[in-house]
């Protein structure tokens, strides 16, 4: 599922907050991040470092880099705590050196 599109320039650091309470309801947890994927691959690259917060229930990305005038998309994937399901999203970031 698209969650959302975000423009970022390229020498910028910024956090991202992905919130999944509302999906997890009140019993379940994010147990695992599976993979973060990160398409395309370019010369210089979008660098993401993944983590879940400190309440079980987000994930928290720190995104930087990328090439100025490409978009790239970034599959998230988690497991639940609970029912032991794998959720699959998207985020757009869109690199744009103004």
């Amino acid at each position: 599922m698209l969650l959302a599109r975000f423009k970022i320039q390229p020498t910028e650091i910024r956090n991202f907050l992905v919130d999944y309470s509302d999906r997890l309801g009140d019993i379940q947890l994010i147990s695992s991040i599976v993979a973060v994927i990160i398409t395309p691959a370019t010369t210089v690259p979008l660098i993401i470092v993944s983590s879940i917060s400190a309440d079980g229930d987000s994930v928290i990305l720190q995104v930087s880099g990328g090439e100025d005038g490409e978009e790239y998309k970034v599959e998230i994937q988690i497991t639940t705590s609970v029912t032991n399901e794998t959720w699959e999203d998207e985020l757009i970031y869109i690199v744009e050196d103004i």
